[in-house]
């Protein structure tokens, strides 16, 4: 098939040689070991201390990886995403809700973003993180099938109706809504909810998806168990297929336990494991509506090689390809310029309330060392040729 991502050209043509530049210094420089190390300590630091450091992070990491500090901010980013053809998420980038309060407020900003896309066509999906609306705490006794306290009852159900609220409208707007994955320990709450939802919105169209973790040993058998019993109900299957958010952690937290790690031992299981259930979507695509999450060229290869194999068309609404603002441009650009669905996700919100999220980005970055090398090399390429005002760049 032809190496289509090489046409860097079109990958950075909506990025000024001044931001090319900054980006290609960061990749460059931050995203080293030792480096990450050193940061995440001085930000959780910082957030224990609350010492002000957002001189520091909004020029850097921040600006590499988030649309905005306001919603008006990331729909600005979006628009100029769109002209070429990238839709987005505008993901509201909260993680984890210590109380019902913070939940309430996260939920808030959640429907104003839901508000917003029923009237924009770039918005190609909404999204919430489960421990977003709910602490992390409850969802695990709940995950575990404990018995809650009447104020745990009382936050799990504000919770369940915060999902349902945030699905209904989604299903109003005519706008898929996208359920993040969370830790294994919380997981089978969510996997719980998530199915009454699709249940209930996916009868005419897929409304509500999943997030299925592929580097789970178990995920590949539960998206075909969840097949079975979507055709069973009758209902569209929405599954967004990532590798996973949580792998150092995963495995700590299975040691701890004294049982088997529930992740791969190696990336080559994972990537294999991505890969099978992204075919099985495929295959299946009158029935499941795919949302690959992923930066790895190969399997964006495969997708493309088994949607031609499988006659499913470029722009077939029930297959999108995503990667992270601030990542793979040479996937993402080059694919809409091809027709491809694509979204990109785009978290937005103050700098003190998405240094989580920055950090895991951190953290996923100096794992992926080839990848770098790869994004590092294209994107000199592109200041090379920006620089010396070349039209055709390949």
């Amino acid at each position: 098939m032809e190496k289509i991502f090489e046409n860097i050209e079109v990958a950075y043509q909506y990025k000024s040689l001044k931001e090319l530049k900054h980006t290609y210094w960061f990749y460059n420089y931050f995203f080293k070991s030792w480096i990450i190390q050193l940061a995440k300590k001085f930000f959780i630091l910082s957030l224990i201390l609350r010492i002000p450091i957002k001189w520091l992070v909004k020029p850097t990491i921040y600006k590499l990886f988030c649309a905005g500090e306001t919603l008006q901010e990331a729909i600005t980013k979006a628009n100029k995403l769109s002209e070429f053809n990238v839709k987005v998420i505008l993901d509201y980038a909260a993680e984890e809700a210590q109380t019902v309060e913070e939940a309430e407020k996260n939920y808030k900003q959640i429907v104003e973003v839901i508000n917003v896309s029923a009237s924009n066509s770039f918005i190609a999906f909404n999204v919430f993180k489960p421990t977003a609306l709910c602490n992390k705490k409850i969802l695990e006794k709940k995950s575990k099938c404990e018995e809650l306290s009447d104020e745990e009852k009382d936050a799990f159900d504000k919770f369940r109706f915060f999902v349902d609220d945030l699905c209904n409208r989604s299903y109003r707007a005519h706008v898929p809504i996208l359920i993040d994955a969370e830790y294994v320990s919380v997981q089978d709450a969510v996997d719980a909810i998530a199915w009454e939802m699709m249940k209930k919105y996916n009868k005419q169209r897929a409304i509500v998806f999943n997030t299925l973790q592929m580097y789970r040993k178990d995920r590949l058998q539960y998206l075909k168990n969840l097949s079975k019993a979507a055709e069973r109900e009758e209902i569209i299957l929405g599954i967004k297929l990532v590798r996973g958010a949580y792998l150092e952690q995963e495995r700590l937290w299975a040691k701890q336990k004294g049982i088997p790690s529930p992740v791969f031992d190696t990336k080559i299981e994972t990537d294999e494991n991505y890969n099978k259930a992204l075919k099985y979507c495929l295959e299946n695509i009158s029935k499941i509506a795919v949302f690959s999450g992923t930066h790895n060229e190969e399997s964006n290869y495969l997708m493309l090689q088994w949607m031609k194999e499988f006659t499913i068309e470029h722009n077939n609404k029930h297959v999108y390809s995503s990667q992270l603002y601030g990542m793979s441009d040479h996937i993402s650009f080059n694919l809409a310029k091809l027709g491809y669905n694509v979204a990109k996700y785009m978290p937005f919100g103050s700098v003190t309330l998405t240094i989580p999220y920055l950090l895991r980005r951190a953290d996923e970055n100096k794992s992926i060392r080839n990848q770098k090398s790869r994004e590092l090399e294209l994107i000199k390429k592109a200041i090379y040729y920006k620089k010396n005002k070349k039209h055709e760049i390949r």
